[in-house]
């Protein structure tokens, strides 16, 4: 039994990473490792947290499954100057005690979690993996400063390549010719156990108008305000349709949703807040089709679970052209029987049209079950253990 630390996000902060973080504590628990997390407070970037009720946080405590959480005083005022949150010094203070008598240190994202966990482990002289996202690689790794100090502080770390995809750039940015040490992540792409659980169907009728469901962070490169302008097409073509959104992002961007929700008055889209991971099923489940209209986004190795997700509730997935080819099962996707093409969003009559095709050909229900064939196909292949908790054990990590 070996003793774990992982600096890390983890929910109610939104995002794939942070979902990924807590499955893989909780493997690592259900191996029975002892695990800590050190992370940030819950009012750090909590235009990003997902909206909790009493019972999310019962879910949450269980799938801890008795890891311990430090959450860092990350907003107190620091009088210095020039001012600074100070956010990798006190992670890595939050975090110097356990890290002493741990057998490993995972950092989970390279600012700042990388930063601290590199610096704890380098300190007190323990093994250190480091896994990146794709804006690592790319947007934060494109300042050479950040560069510089990435390579002095990584150097002594294993660097996890979590894709095929990532492979070079990773290369790219840490030679192995100048002794960097990169370690490929086992194939996988199991979805939480949460997801197993038997797809409602939706009713269908006169009384239940056909449901377009969008969920996680909000933005133009998301495609929601592409949304909205096709939504006002259909609107003028007599085509209704109800929307609900699960969204959360920086408040002028949810501000600018809600004012142009208004101004092109369209009286059926809804905003609710973002929601627990594991209600995630459920939400996809009230809609007849779900969109993730992603397009143009700056992070070319960007692999969201999204598409996955809705497949796999057997639900029409209404997709962007650049999304279904960042899927390592495209070539199997076929538009109109195993999910709906949005092509590039930005052309919003071509989006409104799929729509409108989508509504008024009552396709939604066979195409969902099509796509929940298709991912089950790919998926099923997947090994059910976590991901980077295989390939930490296959490499002799852990």
């Amino acid at each position: 039994m070996a003793s774990v630390v992982v600096f890390g996000k983890i929910p109610p902060l939104q995002g794939g990473v942070a979902v990924q973080t807590l499955e893989f504590v909780r493997a690592l628990r259900a191996r029975g490792h002892r695990c800590t997390i050190i992370t940030t407070n819950l009012d750090a970037d909590a235009d990003f947290n997902e909206e909790f009720t009493a019972a999310d946080w019962v879910e949450f405590d269980r799938r801890l499954a008795g890891a311990a959480v430090i959450r860092i005083d990350s907003t107190s005022p620091i009088a210095h100057i020039p001012r600074s949150s100070a956010l990798e010094t006190r992670l890595l203070g939050a975090g110097a005690e356990v890290v002493a008598t741990a057998d490993l240190v995972i950092g989970w994202y390279f600012q700042p979690f990388g930063v601290a966990a590199a610096m704890a482990a380098s300190n007190a002289r323990k093994p250190c993996v480091i896994v990146h996202a794709g804006s690592d690689l790319s947007r934060l790794c494109a300042n050479p400063d950040l560069l510089a100090a990435y390579r002095l502080l990584f150097r002594g770390a294993y660097l996890l390549s979590v894709s095929p995809r990532s492979r070079p750039l990773l290369e790219e940015r840490f030679p192995l010719t100048d002794g960097y040490r990169i370690v490929d992540a086992l194939p996988g792409a199991a979805l939480p156990s949460y997801f197993n659980t038997r797809p409602k169907r939706r009713p269908q009728g006169v009384s239940s108008p056909f449901r377009l469901g969008v969920y996680g962070k909000c933005g133009q490169q998301k495609g929601h305000f592409d949304l909205l302008a096709a939504l006002s097409i259909l609107g003028h073509e007599g085509v209704e349709l109800e929307v609900a959104f699960c969204t959360g992002g920086r408040i002028g961007v949810i501000s600018a949703l809600r004012d142009e929700i208004r101004r092109r008055e369209l009286r059926k889209v809804n905003i609710g807040p973002l929601i627990a991971p594991w209600q995630v099923p459920a939400f996809i489940d009230s809609c007849d089709a779900v969109a993730f209209l992603e397009r143009d986004f700056e992070v070319n190795i960007h692999g969201p679970q999204i598409p996955k997700e809705v497949m796999w509730r057997r639900r029409a997935l209404v997709c962007s052209a650049e999304i279904v080819a960042k899927q390592w099962f495209s070539r199997a996707m076929v538009p109109w029987v195993n999910y709906v093409p949005a092509g590039d969003p930005k052309q919003h009559v071509a989006l409104a049209a799929s729509l409108a095709r989508l509504v008024r050909e009552g396709q939604a229900r066979e195409i969902g079950a099509s796509a929940g064939g298709l991912i089950r196909q790919f998926l099923g292949r997947a090994p059910t253990t976590d991901t980077l908790l295989s390939t930490l054990e296959h490499s002799g990590l852990l």
